[in-house]
């Protein structure tokens, strides 16, 4: 089994040297229908976004694993989404790309996050937490069933402290007064 790595001190002038056209991993990769078609690349030389030549290079090494790749430049992040067509395209250009030098800097791959999968509901807004969980927010929006709030305990008044208190600082008679009148 041969696996695919880059050698960096064998890159040349142009981009595509990079790529090694002769390894094929979709035999490797079993199923990849959960896997995402679109990459973020990060560490992209801030040079591609202004130079036409280097972004038609950095195009071309990705449209060699899908002619239908689409590209999104965010300059001020210094990445590139690249949008294909197919998930194993996307595992072949991740794999193949990852920790490769483009331009003058050493990119890295990844497989961007997608919203939700098949069958599942997609909200825009944040879902609020399972009814079960609820009763854990506090103070609680809505009490489960049966739910009673505590009983608050009668003051316990300890007339040996408040004597011993009295004994020592004059003028606290008036504030024991007022204490065991409660």
């Amino acid at each position: 089994m041969r696996y695919f790595t880059t050698n960096i001190d064998l890159i040349g002038e142009n981009m595509l040297d990079n790529i090694e056209d002769d390894v094929d991993i979709s035999d490797e990769l079993a199923d990849t229908s959960d896997l995402p078609t679109s990459l973020i690349i990060t560490n992209v030389d801030s040079n591609i976004f202004s130079d036409e030549n280097q972004k038609n290079q950095l195009e071309e090494i990705f449209q060699k694993f899908d002619e239908g790749a689409s590209f999104q430049y965010f300059k001020s992040f210094r990445r590139v989404r690249v949008n294909l067509t197919n998930p194993t395209a996307a595992a072949n250009a991740r794999i193949q790309c990852h920790q490769t030098k483009i331009g003058d800097s050493i990119v890295n791959c990844y497989f961007a996050q997608t919203g939700s999968k098949e069958g599942e509901t997609s909200d825009a807004y944040l879902q609020p937490p399972s009814p079960v969980r609820q009763f854990l927010i506090s103070p609680p929006a809505s009490p489960p069933v049966g739910w009673e709030p505590v009983g608050e305990a009668q003051p316990c008044i300890n007339y040996d402290l408040l004597t011993a208190i009295a004994k020592l600082q004059p003028g606290l008679f008036l504030f024991l007064n007022y204490a065991l009148n409660l």
